[in-house]
């Protein structure tokens, strides 16, 4: 819309004046044929300038071609010499008692920059080359400088980008060096279209858009029809949300009650690195917006529960949200061992039957191992302390461990002969080949077991019996021969020496000889048994 613009001319023709000063007189009859074309112009534009005027003077001694010089100036205060020098000149008189007009024909330049709006030309003759007031005059002349600088536009308000608004809202304001904003007028065009008619309007709402790219443009109008530059925004419509997928959940069920998780994003047009999520642990508050992609959680409660994982894009897109729900079972299986019983006792090679249950109750048991099966016999071949062990696991994997103490027993039967004869058809008697019959009474608070001689050696014999009444052939005794101190002596037993007593086939028993003792006392030697069993036998040397 183009605006129309208003000429003005403001012309002032001074009257001629008679002055007469004591020497000389003269006459100015002011300033005519006055012209400015064109009186509407830009700033940096030319515009022509012409008048005349009119002189008169007479007096002897007045030199001929005497100078009535003339100027052009830009605005300054009304009939002063003021204001911006565009162009000056000079015309010569050339004899006295004539009377002349001057006539001038000029072009000059308003300056760039002048700013728009009405100014006066200002035309200024003189009779006196040193202008005194009195002797020149001063003609007017209004112009117009023409506004042809465009106004410009900001925004204000603009949709994010990315943004996942279809209908998004734009705000904008217009300035312009002479127009007031008010006056302003705008035209807007969406990606490329038409361009809307001009109006007063600064705000818009538009769409409903495509998800895509968009640019919307705004231009200004001014008073003098001038349109600036577009202004312009491109962002993305983005009405698609991310996805997340988790890449480490703990197994289900899980006996970790502070597990991790980690998880990874995507989007149509945000960058993976800059998604933000936010979780949330059993249907509680989501917590706020983060670039993490790994979460530690915990300690938990037994139980079922739900870890969930949103993402968001830049454009402020909210995914449905990825969910993983597990059992943290914190208790192990329950085990119940029934047979054996702790601490029990059981012959060589007897037959008992292990009973034992495991149950649990979180989850289900996954694993059983055990010494025996339930309702298997019990290991008692091995004499001596046994350990019964039942391990369960269950499928969170948590691990139960039972231990269940037992002994193994065997018979043991002196092997001496009576009267030393060591025949295995003999008389069995003690485990010594010199044992006492009957016991040979106390000696030092112990039963004595046998005598020896100094010098005579020791013959120990014994068997080993099963629950059947069966040689058992693998095991071994020890023997510890002390020598005893003498009663009230302040010396300590002292061990002299340390043997295994092994099956001799050749025998058929158990056997061992020491060597003779060459120091008469007081001794003792002790059996140790694999089952468990000690014996202790008192022996006099002499």
């Amino acid at each position: 819309m183009k605006r129309s613009k208003a000429t003005t001319i403001f012309l002032v023709v001074l009257t001629s004046v008679a002055i007469s000063i004591a020497g000389f007189a003269h006459t100015h009859y002011g300033n005519s044929n006055i012209s400015v074309t064109p009186t509407t112009v830009t700033a940096g534009g030319p515009i022509a300038v012409g008048f005349s005027y009119k002189i008169w003077h007479d007096h002897g001694w007045w030199p001929s071609n005497w100078p009535n010089p003339w100027e052009i100036r830009l605005d300054g205060s009304p009939g002063v010499r003021n204001g911006l020098l565009l162009a000056s000149g000079t015309k010569f008189h050339p004899a006295t008692g004539q009377t002349l007009t001057f006539s001038v024909s000029t072009s000059v330049v308003i300056p760039p920059g002048t700013s728009a709006g009405n100014h006066t030309i200002k035309i200024l003759t003189s009779v006196d080359p040193n202008w005194y007031y009195s002797y020149y005059r001063c003609s007017h002349v209004t112009i117009k400088v023409s506004d042809t600088t465009p106004p410009s536009t900001a925004f204000t308000s603009v949709p994010l980008d990315p943004d996942d608004d279809g209908t998004p809202a734009f705000a904008w304001i217009g300035a312009d060096d002479y127009s007031a904003a008010a006056n302003l007028v705008y035209s807007t065009n969406l990606d490329g279209g038409g361009w809307s008619g001009w109006g007063s309007a600064t705000v818009a709402t538009i769409g409903p858009l495509a998800e895509g790219a968009h640019t919307f443009q705004v231009r200004a109008m001014d008073e003098a029809g001038n349109v600036e530059a577009t202004a312009s925004h491109t962002w993305f419509v983005d009405l698609t949300a991310p996805s997340t997928e988790f890449t480490f959940t703990p197994p289900a069920p899980d006996n970790n009650p502070s597990p991790a998780f980690t998880w990874s994003g995507s989007d149509n047009h945000t960058a993976s690195a800059n998604l933000v999520y936010s979780t949330s642990l059993d249907g509680g508050g989501w917590s706020g917006w983060g670039s993490a992609t790994v979460a530690t959680i915990g300690p938990l409660a037994e139980g079922a529960h739900t870890f969930q994982v949103r993402a968001m894009d830049e454009a402020g897109n909210v995914e449905a949200t990825a969910s993983y729900t597990w059992f943290v079972d914190l208790t192990p299986p329950v085990i119940t061992v029934y047979e054996p019983a702790m601490e029990s006792v059981y012959m060589l090679d007897s037959i008992a039957y292990a009973s034992w249950t495991v149950a649990d109750e979180a989850t289900d048991v996954a694993r059983v191992v055990a010494t025996a099966r339930d309702g298997r016999a019990i290991p008692t071949g091995w004499p001596g302390g046994n350990t019964f062990r039942v391990t369960a696991t269950d499928v969170a994997g948590n691990e139960a461990v039972v231990e269940v103490e037992y002994t193994v027993v065997y018979t043991v039967i002196p092997g001496g002969a009576v009267g030393g004869g060591g025949g295995v058809g003999d008389e069995l008697r003690g485990f010594l080949d010199q044992s006492i019959a009957g016991g040979g009474g106390e000696v030092g608070g112990v039963e004595l077991e046998a005598t020896y001689a100094v010098g005579q050696p020791l013959i120990i014999s014994f068997d080993v019996l099963n629950v059947f009444g069966e040689q058992y052939q693998h095991g071994a005794a020890s023997a510890t021969l002390m020598r005893i101190p003498e009663e009230g002596s302040e010396e300590a037993p002292e061990i002299l020496r340390l043997e295994a007593v092994r099956f001799i086939a050749e025998s058929g028993l158990y056997t061992l000889t020491l060597d003779p003792i060459l120091e008469a006392g007081t001794y003792d030697l002790w059996l140790g048994f694999t089952d468990g069993t000690i014996v202790q036998l008192r022996i006099q040397v002499t």
